[in-house]
């Protein structure tokens, strides 16, 4: 983000609140870039839990016991000039349950990881035009994980992933909005799928308000009960709302996020808490 911007000291909360949680997705970026040369690091510890299914038509399944997944994160982002900077995600996830038998009742490792470019190709604090958005196109790259592929984990195949970001902010009433519409390719047997995202936040002092709605859907795959029990080729719907709030504290910001699963198909009706800090260099 351009450093004349007033809402510059913002740019790490956004990039706590609007990450996509657990095994959905793990990419915690926006349109708005860190500045030429800036370096913002950030470390999540991110809890999902749940004990029903959504069906292949959307009916309710009941599990003999809950799915836990404890996830520890690790964010960089680098500003390389005004208008490119790389991100890279890395972490260690573990899952536990006895909902599905001893092959996938706990496992962990190290959980997929990303490495990604992004450039803003308008930039709002940039533009004559006051309506203007920031607009940022990016490219990352998807590195399997080391846990058991059969598990609950995450995808466990490698791929790239391609989306356009928009945000708007609107310093007069300390608010904004970001999405994000993407496409996501991985090895087979994992179908590929695209994920859209809508969200608002509304800045009070040093505090941070942002909830949004995210939507994840499977091109192709199975439906649950077809065939063996391979979690990440199921066609996998996904619909959650997300919310979180940012405390700024000088170079650090301080985060508490969450998000719900309240519909789907072939997925858990999850629930998702997590922590985060981010500093600024």
């Amino acid at each position: 983000m351009n450093s004349k911007s007033p809402f510059s000291p913002l740019y790490p909360v956004l990039a706590g609140v609007c990450l996509l949680l657990g095994t959905v997705s793990s990419h915690a970026q926006s349109a708005w870039l860190p500045a030429s040369g800036r370096v913002v690091v950030g470390t999540q510890y991110i809890f999902e839990t749940y004990r029903e299914l959504f069906g292949a038509k959307r009916q309710p399944i009941r599990l003999g016991d809950d799915v836990d997944q404890h996830t520890f994160q690790l964010t960089g982002q680098y500003g390389l000039d005004a208008n490119w900077a790389l991100d890279a995600t890395i972490g260690f996830v573990s899952v536990d349950t006895a909902a599905f038998g001893k092959s996938i009742s706990t496992d962990s490792g190290l959980a997929d990881s990303r490495l990604g470019i992004r450039h803003c190709l308008v930039n709002e604090f940039e533009t004559s035009a006051e309506w203007a958005p920031t607009v940022t196109l990016r490219l990352g790259g998807i590195a399997a994980g080391t846990y058991n592929y059969l598990s609950l984990a995450g995808d466990g195949a490698y791929g790239f992933e391609s989306s356009v970001m928009v945000g708007k902010t609107l310093p007069q009433w300390g608010v904004g909005v970001h999405s994000e519409l993407g496409y996501r390719v991985r090895d087979n047997p994992v179908p590929d799928e695209y994920y859209a995202v809508l969200g608002v936040f509304k800045r009070i002092d040093e505090v941070v308000l942002s909830a949004g709605v995210r939507h994840t859907q499977a091109v192709s795959g199975e439906s649950l009960g077809q065939g063996r029990l391979f979690w990440p080729r199921h066609k996998e719907v996904v619909d959650q709302f997300e919310a979180g709030i940012g405390l700024l504290d000088g170079p650090r910001t301080y985060q508490i996020f969450s998000a719900y699963a309240f519909d789907g198909k072939n997925t858990g009706r999850r629930l998702v808490v997590g922590v985060g800090v981010n500093w600024g260099f």
